[in-house]
């Protein structure tokens, strides 16, 4: 192979079913440091560009699980309040003599709590997860 012409080396390893293949692959916003070169090798500010995007991207995230965060406390909330509320009408008519209907309304303020109490659970739960 060495005397043979540059040119030819290509050509004998494609002949013989030898060949050499190079993949980089990354994962998350910003590329390697290499390829953040690259980029400004380009334009001086792609590199700069790019983190910044990261970055607000990143705050971005956390604003948006802050507040996901908030409207499920708050929805837990009123779900309790509605679910008091159902189980004091569910007194008001077993008092009354309504059995059936005061069933009713207790098994379903019940069954509120127990939602909204686990919608909140697996909200903690997902949260807590994405922290990690």
């Amino acid at each position: 192979m060495e005397n043979l012409p540059k040119e030819e080396i290509p050509e004998l390893l494609n002949s013989i079913g030898i060949s050499i293949k190079h993949t980089s692959v990354f994962s998350g916003p910003i590329p390697p440091p290499d390829q953040l070169i690259e980029y400004n090798e380009i334009d001086s500010t792609f590199a700069d560009r790019i983190v910044a995007m990261a970055e607000k991207e990143q705050d971005n995230r956390h604003t948006n699980d802050n507040n996901e965060f908030t409207l499920d406390k708050r929805s837990q909330t009123f779900a309790f309040v509605i679910a008091i509320f159902g189980i004091g009408m569910s007194g008001l008519l077993a008092i009354q003599g309504n059995p059936i209907s005061a069933t009713g309304f207790g098994l379903g303020s019940i069954v509120l709590m127990v939602t909204a109490f686990l919608k909140g659970k697996k909200s903690d739960d997902t949260q807590e997860n994405s922290d990690s």
